[in-house]
């Protein structure tokens, strides 16, 4: 009767964990099949961009790489196009519309599938059947028959677990009998009693395998419904755990066969997984090993531990210091791979099938042969015709006064083509050269009355112009003629290291910026964005200013934005994590380490761009104190107990103090764009003396405390001030620290319209005075905070208190004061 009952029971609980993993797979079925439609939509938009690109491409309509359809389609709606291409155009944008609008209804469906999904695989982990390692167990030598309904359940995480366990186990008594039966005479009782023992191990390990089986399909289907995007890559937010021991127990699977060595090797590659966070960490180890840092004591100090990697056992900080020395060697052997000649036969293969320098000058000399026949022919009107002839011009070529365009460009080329014929005979290649060579020493231009001193003795060439774009200028050319001809002469053996390249430079320049607009596009609202907007303002100026007038391009100018694209594209993925981290409420230490990684290798790249790691610069104070302090949180950190309030606090507190240091660098570069890592020593610390011998003002997201602030503008000018992010009434705003001139510190926020002077305490809340109206009067009635006030007793009725948010302190000496409790105020 007993094990009737509990045999009931069993089923009961099995059923319902088949139901919540059947209701698990269907709603995964219909999120990916959702999908799946997504993405065709998506290929769909792609394809309507790519019709709408190539009608402006075909009609010479300016578009860039991260156009969207609505910015190609602002081109084109106003641009001068046939009957045919502008329907076209109304077509795909109705159509795009439409895909968009649809797309936009499966993503919300999506997400709710995928919700769906992960809800049933919370209950599907939380409910188990009846452990198949312990049933195996009672059947193994030595084990003890029970009844059924006796053998616990146990989720689908914990039996993987178990059965990978008894399998080792048993592999481990199987070896020890067959050692032992190896000694017994195949005849005798003692063989036969190990070969039944053997084979009822091996009947179990099947058992055991055929289940795990079963249990690798439902953990996968776990672990895609506990994950971003269904992928297994990253843990939805508010399932991290789930997401965490489901990943555990396949990786143990995945590695029973595996030695202790791979084990670990596993565990460090499954953990290092490709995702932002994890590569930031992963960087910043890579780069600790080649300084000869200890990587387990970096790992720690961003607040993670081997066991989180999922490594165990004695040796694994060896492997791990081994697996990142590995992984240092192959860089530093890669980098050599690629630094020069090798004389190796595939050297030379690779050599032969690259570009020259000069290929560019063949073929243009070649375009200006074949547009020089069409213009003898008179077929002025061509797209090949007029684009050589832009080519060559220093100036876009428009219609002006001339009847027709094709007049205009007519015009152009008949300016043009004797002097550029010159520098382009495909006859003569080396006449060519020296032709543009004396045309420079006869130019005169901004540097004097010759472009280039050239020694008639030696032949060599001495350029006297710092970019191609002030020689194109002081010739009347176009900036790619000049930079086609010189790249040409580095084929003969000329170099050209202190020009530079003006038309590839605004290239640069101009990627740069259209990278840095998208990334800004991406980006979350915050102080990063703030800024970013900002610097786009004036690049766009900028941008502006060089197109008229490409001389004005500097080489330092492209250092600059290629310096901030990288420092924003670093940036964007951190906002993606700290988004991450808001949602967790900063309680996941893998997603605080990540950042942590990133701010780091923000600073890093900050520090080489900014030229700090040359020799003979000294780093500033302030980034040494600030250093200072995050070595003594590292330690810290080390001795907190992980997992607890303290833990996540002190990385908070890491966060912020590299938060600040990076909008200190910030700053810094935007004052100082001419300075760089190729800045002389005595340029660079000029700078930087300069710069802290100023008020600074630094803005930044990081929720701070008194003693942080403090301690940060004590190192800073007078007037210097400090806006972040604190607690004003449990909303989080921005509030402002300044250092006055008598050095006092004074903090305050925006309450109810008003900048109001605050209180900042030593946990990131704000505290204030209620104005005395605000009391006495009853009036305004919305005023809150936390006030110490001590009122007129004929101006407040303490029966009945005025009502105002916060926690309003009355101080006075009143037989009634104990009404004041019972409102909520506090009496003192």
């Amino acid at each position: 009767m007993l094990y009737t009952g509990l045999n009931k029971l069993s089923d009961a609980y099995n059923l319902s964990y088949d139901s919540a993993l059947k209701n698990t797979q269907a709603n995964l079925d219909n999120f990916n099949g959702t999908k799946s439609e997504l993405d065709a939509l998506n290929s769909q938009a792609e394809s309507y961009k790519e019709t709408l690109a190539s009608i402006a491409e075909a009609n010479n309509i300016k578009i860039k790489p991260n156009d969207s359809i609505d910015d190609l389609y602002e081109k084109l709606n106003t641009a001068d196009l046939s009957a045919a291409e502008n329907s076209q155009v109304q077509k795909a944008k109705r159509a795009s519309d439409e895909a968009k609008r649809q797309a936009a209804l499966k993503e919300t469906l999506a997400e709710q599938q995928h919700k769906l999904s992960a809800s049933d695989a919370r209950d599907a982990l939380n409910m188990g059947k009846q452990s198949v390692a312990q049933k195996v167990a009672q059947e193994v030598p030595g084990g003890k028959r029970t009844y059924q309904g006796q053998v616990s359940n146990v989720n689908v995480v914990d039996a993987t677990m178990e059965n990978v366990a008894a399998i080792k186990e048993y592999e481990k008594a199987i070896s020890e009998l067959e050692s032992k039966q190896a000694g017994y005479d195949p005849g005798s009782s003692d063989w036969k009693k190990a070969e039944e023992d053997i084979n009822s191990y091996r009947t179990a390990i099947k058992t055991l395998t055929s289940d795990l089986d079963t249990k690798q399909n439902d953990l996968s289907t776990l672990l895609a419904s506990f994950s971003k995007d269904g992928e297994g890559l990253i843990a939805e937010v508010g399932y991290e755990e789930q997401f965490k021991s489901v990943k555990k127990a396949l990786n143990s699977v995945n590695n029973m066969d595996l030695s202790q060595e791979d084990q670990w090797q596993q565990s460090i590659n499954d953990f290092f997984d490709g995702t932002t966070g994890k590569n930031f960490i992963k960087d910043r180890l890579l780069e600790a090993a080649k300084s000869g840092e200890d990587v387990v004591d970096v790992l720690h100090n961003m607040g993670l531990t081997l066991s989180d990697l999922g490594m165990t056992g004695k040796g694994k900080g060896d492997a791990f210091r081994n697996y990142f020395s590995g992984l240092a060697e192959s860089a530093e052997e890669a980098k050599e791979s690629i630094s020069g000649i090798d004389g190796s036969y595939e050297g030379v293969q690779e050599a032969f099938t690259s570009e020259n320098a000069g290929d560019k000058w063949t073929s243009m000399a070649g375009y200006i042969d074949k547009a020089q026949q069409m213009y003898e022919e008179g077929k002025i009107g061509t797209d090949d015709f007029q684009a050589v002839a832009q080519w060559m011009s220093p100036q876009k070529i428009t219609q002006g006064d001339y009847a027709t365009e094709a007049e205009a460009y007519k015009a152009a080329w008949e300016k043009s083509y004797t002097q550029v014929k010159r520098w382009f005979d495909t006859d003569n290649p080396l006449d060519s050269m020296h032709n543009f060579a004396a045309d420079l020493e006869a130019t005169e231009g901004t540097v004097g009355k010759n472009l280039v001193d050239i020694d008639a003795a030696t032949g060599k060439i001495v350029p006297k112009f710092e970019s191609t774009a002030e020689a194109a200028k002081a010739l009347g050319v176009n900036t790619e003629v000049v930079d086609t001809i010189l790249h040409n002469m580095e084929d003969y053996g000329y170099e050209f290291d202190g020009i530079m390249f003006s038309g590839e430079g605004m290239k640069e320049y101009e990627s740069s910026l259209d990278g840095i607009k998208e990334l800004y596009d991406s980006m979350s609202d915050g102080a990063s964005k703030d800024r970013l907007g900002s610097l786009i303002e004036g690049w766009d100026e900028n941008y502006a200013t060089y197109t008229d007038d490409l001389s004005q391009l500097t080489e330092e100018q492209i250092v600059h934005i290629k310096f901030e694209y990288d420092q924003a594209s670093i940036q964007a993925q951190i906002d993606e994590l700290e988004v991450l981290q808001k949602a967790e409420g900063g309680k996941n230490s893998e997603t605080n380490a990540g950042i942590i990684a990133g701010y780091e290798k923000y600073i890093a790249n900050a520090k080489e761009g900014l030229g700090l790691n040359e020799e003979g610069v000294e780093l500033p104070v302030y980034f040494k104190t600030s250093e200072d302090t995050v070595s003594n949180l590292y330690q810290q950190l080390r001795e907190a107990e992980e997992g607890s309030d303290e833990y996540f606090e002190i990385q908070a507190k890491i966060q912020n103090q590299e938060e600040l240091q990076q909008a200190m660098y910030d700053e810094f570069s935007e004052e100082n764009p001419d300075i760089n890592s190729e800045s002389s020593p005595e340029e660079i610390n000029a700078a930087w003396e300069n710069f802290f011998s100023q008020p600074r003002s630094l803005v930044v997201d990081a929720r701070l405390g008194a003693e942080e602030v403090d301690a940060q503008l004590e190192q800073l000018s007078n007037g210097s001030t400090i806006t972040f992010t604190a607690d004003v009434n449990g909303v989080e705003q921005s509030v402002t620290a300044v250092k006055n001139e008598d050095g006092m510190i004074t903090y305050t926020t925006e309450i109810n319209g008003e900048t109001t002077e605050v209180q900042l305490n030593k946990d990131g809340t704000v505290t204030y005075n209620v104005n005395s109206n605000a009391v006495n009067g009853y009036k305004p009635t919305d005023k809150d905070g936390f006030a110490k006030f001590s009122p007129e007793t004929s101006a407040v009725d303490t029966w009945n208190p005025p009502t105002l948010p916060g926690n309003i302190v009355f101080v006075f000496n009143h037989k009634h004061s104990k009404a004041l409790l019972s409102h909520n105020y506090i009496a003192g």
